[in-house]
Parts: C-alpha cells; structure tokens; sequence
C-alpha cells in the first residue's frame, strides 16, 4: 500500500522580538524617515553613493555569492522586505554549513525585515537531488516529525540569541521596531493543493527544458541510477513555495545555499509568471551564498575525523564545537569572523592586528569561538565552554589561576556539573591502576600502555606537570578531592573516583539577557 508520508502536526509559528513594548511592526512598507540607524551601520553602510548599501555589506562579509537582479540593493535600502529561508528536515539538526545563508537571513532579520525560516515538512518527504549521486533515502512519518520540531526549536532560538549578540554588537533595532520572525512547514500549504489543480494552474508555467538543464538534474541523469520523477520534480515544489509566499504574505526574496542557484531561479521564474498572470507588481528576488570551503579545500563543519559538527546540542556538545572553532586556520580565521559573527568589519580588522602579533596565542580563534558559540547556544554557554578549556589546556599555573577564577575550579560540585553538562567526565573505580586505565580509555593494548607510561608520556593534574609510572593512582595526583585529570599526547580526559554516580545532564543552553518575546500562529495554508 502507497503511504502518505507528509507531516500534519507541525504549526506554522510567527514571533516578534523587541526590548521594550512600544516598538512598532512595520511589515512590507517604506522604512520610517525617523529610524534611527545604529552607530555600527551608520559607520559600516548607507543608502549614499559613497557608502556601500546592506548588499554590498553581506558581500563584503564573504556570506553573498550571487543575486538574480541588481534592483534588490535598492529594495533593501527602502523598503522593508519579506523573505524567507528553507531547510529540509533531512536530520534533527542543522550543521555548520547551514548557517551561511541562515547568517544572511539574521543579519535582515536585525534590521526589521520579516524573516521566513520554511522547515519542509512537504519538500522534505520528497528530498532535493542536488549534489547526491543517488537517490535519497526515504524519511519515515515519525522521523520527519522528530526532525521538524527540533529543527523549529534551533531556529527559534537562534533568533532569540541573534537579537542578543546583535545588541553586544551595536546592531539591534528592537528598541525602535518588533523584529519579526516566522517559522513555517509547507505542508500547511500543500495539503490543500490537488494534483488536476496544480497541473491546470501552474503546469503551464514550468518549462520542462530549464527543469533538464538544471545541473542536479543533468548530473543524475548522467549517472547509472538515473533520476526519479520525485526528485526530479523537487524543483517545482521548492518553487511553488516561494510563489505561494510571495502571493499570501508578501514575501519577495529567496536565500539559499551556493548549491541552490538552480532551485531558486526556478522559484523566481515561476513567481514572476505566476505574478504576472495575476496582475501583481511587486518583483521577485534570489540570493545564494559563498560555497563554504577552508582555504584547504576542506568542507567547512567536519571535524578532524570526518565527524559532522551539528549545531543540537544533544548531537555535538557545545564544548566540541567550541573546541572545533579554537582549531580554526589561522588563514580561515578572519573569514569565519566575517561570516559567522556580527562584529564589525573594522573591529574585525583591529582583531586580526591584535592575532598577528602572536599567532600561537590563537586570540582571533577565541574571538570565533566566543561570539559563534553564543549565537548558537546562547552565552551562558561560553562560560563554561571557557573554564572547561581551561582546565584541560592550561599551558601553565599562570594561565590556570588567573583571575577571576570560575567556580568550577574552586568547588568541586561545581566542577563536576561542568565536566559532566558536556558530557566529559567519566567515572573511574580508585582501585584501576594507570596501565589499566590508559589501555583502557586511550584504546590501546596494555604493553602499549606500559611503554608509554614508562617513557613518561603520560601526565596528571590540571597543569599537566606531574608524570606517572606503571602502579595504582596515588593521592597526589588528584585534584580537588575525587578529579583526575590524565593526558595522553594532545588528548586530556578527566575522571571522577567519588562514590556518587556520575549522571548524564542535558547540555543547558540559552542567554542571560531578557527580552519580550510574542509568539502567535500563523495560518499560511493555501485557500
């Protein structure tokens, strides 16, 4: 029996952002003439022709590849604009190399355009053939719903922690104008559109020989599985959402990714016809993003081996990819800055200045982890991100000790709840001895243990100093009571020989700053 496999549970949500009550809501009109700029984009964009515009500024930011008409910088300086991102529920989470064209939807977001964040609950039964040599693997009902909602939270919390680092940043207009968000499922819309409808409707406004010469298509066509007729037709349906937003709420601009240019011409095609058949004026736009590649040709959001860093915390700690971003090039470093942080391009510059004059310090990594880490999981997070970096990768007592000194490495109880929120502490029974332990968690044979050990490769203690030999843990070597901190080469891991149970804890994440939040939903299904 054929299923149907498409979502229905999920609600379309909008929400608005400001810090004081008075802020007005302007959707799709003029920008009021007394919008008052903040004093970061008086200094870094205007509408003047001697300063470049907001476009000119996403691209002068590495996030901007390409735009289908030229017109758009014009739009964005005058009006504020409606548009929207899509991204498929394919997994519970988004990765790192989603969050270049999502860095494009806040930086408008910020500045009071109504941000679209589509999740495909329809588009995703379906998955889009770009850049696959095969046929997608079907994601079941239950699945797809998981996927939906976890992709919804992140999103939504990643606006939240946007207007918080925008406002550290010098960029926020919350105080002025409700920044405006919704989070949308296409399913709301496709379930009401029947198959004889669409096709009396819209099929004459698909040209069949642009769908074949679309670089997803030809590719698979190409190759020995060939193209089914659902992902061949993925493009129609991506399309169709940008002509049904366009029509019911106004929205007139695309963001994708730098792999998504075919898709979304196709979208602004049949928007344009569609509109013009309708008699409706207003024009629409695409934009696609920098391919994100490391000056090595490495796929931005891989870890050294070949994990995927996912942006859940459930999936990747927070502690790991903070860890992720400190390892950043040195010639990758001032790119990320630009792309993956609202700091101004000039503090930016005074950064790079400052990371220069000593390389081996890494200050524009911390810099990049700090700020990236904030927006994604919010800057209660970065504290601790920081004490636990810290305590394993202090180079001396110096740096170990410096004040203030955290909680975490003056109390014990509050050492281990830091350790253990990032999943790092493990337990360990007092009577192991060292080869046991390093065979053990550092996956090698015992004999491999002991000629490490007695070659002195293996240390202890939060500074490292102390070199063990082959025999039982000594009192000495821990730290703070039950803490045994053991490094292995470039690995650190910290155990715990207390009695109590070592429990796994959910990573918290969120923000300090308090905002008022409203959050509705929002009908968007199709009449």
């Amino acid at each position: 029996m054929l299923r149907l496999r498409l979502v229905r549970n999920f609600t379309s949500k909008a929400g608005r952002i400001s810090s004081t009550g008075t802020a007005n809501v302007f959707r799709n009109e003029p920008k009021p003439a007394n919008l008052q700029k903040s004093a970061r984009d008086e200094a870094g964009f205007s509408s003047s022709d001697s300063a470049p515009s907001l476009l000119q500024y996403l691209k002068d930011r590495n996030l901007v590849a390409n735009v289908t008409e030229d017109s758009l910088e014009q739009q964005l300086q005058q009006k504020f604009t409606s548009f929207y991102l899509g991204i498929d529920p394919s997994g519970p989470s988004m990765h790192l190399g989603h969050m270049v064209p999502v860095m494009i939807m806040l930086h408008l977001f910020l500045r009071g355009h109504y941000a679209f964040a589509l999740v495909g609950g329809a588009t995703g039964a379906v998955g889009d053939p770009t850049g696959k040599t095969e046929e997608r693997k079907t994601v079941v009902k239950d699945t797809l719903q998981y996927n939906l909602d976890a992709l919804a939270t992140s999103l939504e919390r990643t606006f939240l922690h946007a207007v918080a680092a925008a406002k550290k940043e010098g960029v926020y207009y919350g105080d002025q104008i409700k920044l405006q968000y919704a989070i949308v499922n296409n399913h709301d819309w496709w379930k009401n559109v029947g198959f004889l409808e669409f096709l009396a409707s819209y099929g004459r406004l698909i040209r069949v020989n642009q769908m074949m010469a679309r670089d997803s298509v030809k590719d698979r066509l190409n190759s020995a599985t060939g193209i089914g007729y659902n992902e061949f037709s993925y493009q129609i349906l991506q399309a169709f959402d940008f002509w049904h937003l366009f029509e019911t709420q106004g929205c007139s601009l695309q963001l994708g990714g730098g792999d998504q240019w075919g898709n979304i011409t196709a979208g602004v095609d049949l928007t344009k016809r569609a509109a013009a058949v309708n008699n409706l004026k207003e024009t629409p736009y695409g934009i696609t993003t920098q391919l994100m590649l490391s000056k090595s040709g490495k796929k931005l959001g891989k870890s050294e081996n070949n994990a995927t860093i996912w942006l859940n915390p459930e999936m990747t700690r927070p502690f790991e990819l903070y860890q992720y971003l400190l390892k950043t090039a040195d010639e990758d470093v001032e790119q990320y800055l630009k792309m993956f942080t609202f700091v101004s391009l000039e503090d930016i510059a005074t950064i790079m200045r400052q990371h220069a004059e000593n390389e081996s310090l890494r200050y524009a990594q911390r810099v990049l982890a700090d700020k990236f880490t904030a927006l994604i999981h919010g800057d209660t997070v970065v504290g601790r991100c920081q004490v636990i970096t810290r305590i394993m990768f202090a180079k001396s007592s110096l740096e170990l000790n410096q004040q203030p000194k955290p909680a975490a490495l003056t109390n014990s109880e509050s050492l281990k709840q830091v350790l253990a929120e990032e999943g790092l502490l493990k337990p360990l029974d007092k009577s192991t001895d060292y080869t046991t332990l390093v065979s053990t968690h550092f996956n090698m044979s015992k004999s491999a243990a002991k000629k490490l050990i007695s070659n002195k490769g293996v240390s202890v203690g939060l500074e490292g100093a102390q070199k063990v030999e082959i025999g039982p843990i000594l009192e000495k070597h821990k730290d703070m009571g039950d803490f045994l901190i053991v490094r292995v080469g470039k690995l650190v891991q910290p155990f715990y020989l207390g009695s109590d149970p070592v429990e796994t804890i959910p990573s918290a994440v969120g923000i300090s700053d308090s905002y008022e939040v409203h959050t509705e939903d929002i009908d968007v299904t199709r009449k």
